[in-house]
């Protein structure tokens, strides 16, 4: 979870001001070459060591660079939605060039009619959202990471639609891994996550799964 979101000084939000105030602002505004300076101190800040430390809030991966072409600047909520949370803190953030790709202009909030030029306040609680908010939400109560950057287990739904939204799938995919060796390979490793689990309520949960993913297991090959 992101604890501390970017502050403007006085003349950074005289700009912001400057430019939301334009009869023709719209979510292309972002593209303007006078705010490159702002973009630079946005990105700097959420790639900071105390901040983000260079990892992506979705998929977790640290990809140890700043290079421009690794991050993206990420608008939570989507600047195509709601243009006047472009420069809004709590919407911002730091993901990876795949997961800003993947997640693109998804809607990620539950009942708010946001696709407007009209301004509105920022929704604060993590209730809002169907995915996992970089500042709302810990990562770890909604999804298991089973091996970064490979498989990703669900423990809630805001777990599952981060990992639909996100094509945290893609990993998997990419190395040419089958439905039977990823879950198996789950299996194997929420068992030791369970055994070296000492609350019992989350052990509980694990085997659940371990369970649940056991039976999937069978039947697929059953069918197959």
């Amino acid at each position: 979870m992101i604890k501390s979101p970017i502050l403007f000084n006085h003349d950074d939000q005289l700009l912001i001001n400057l430019e939301c105030d334009k009869v023709d602002f719209s979510s292309l505004s972002w593209s303007a070459e006078h705010l490159k300076p702002l973009k630079d101190k946005i990105k700097a800040h959420y790639l900071s060591k105390h901040i983000q430390n260079n990892r992506c809030p979705y998929c977790r991966i640290n990809l140890h660079t700043q290079h421009g072409r690794v991050w993206d600047i990420e608008h939570i909520i989507p600047r195509s939605h709601a243009p006047y949370f472009m420069f809004e803190p709590y919407n911002l953030c730091l993901s990876c060039v795949p997961c800003n790709q993947a997640k693109s202009n998804k809607d990620i909030t539950l009942g708010m009619l946001v696709n407007s030029k009209a301004k509105k306040s920022y929704p604060s609680e993590s209730a809002k959202f169907k995915f996992i908010h970089p500042h709302f939400d810990n990562y770890n109560d909604h999804m298991i990471i089973i091996e970064e950057g490979l498989f990703y287990w669900a423990l809630t739904p805001k777990g599952e639609s981060t990992k639909i939204i996100c094509n945290l799938d893609r990993f998997q995919k990419f190395l040419g891994i089958s439905d039977h060796d990823a879950n198996a390979r789950m299996i194997i490793t929420l068992t030791t996550a369970s055994i070296n689990e000492s609350n019992i309520e989350t052990k509980k949960q694990l085997m659940s799964q371990i369970a649940a993913l056991s039976i999937k297991c069978a039947v697929s090959i059953h069918q197959s």
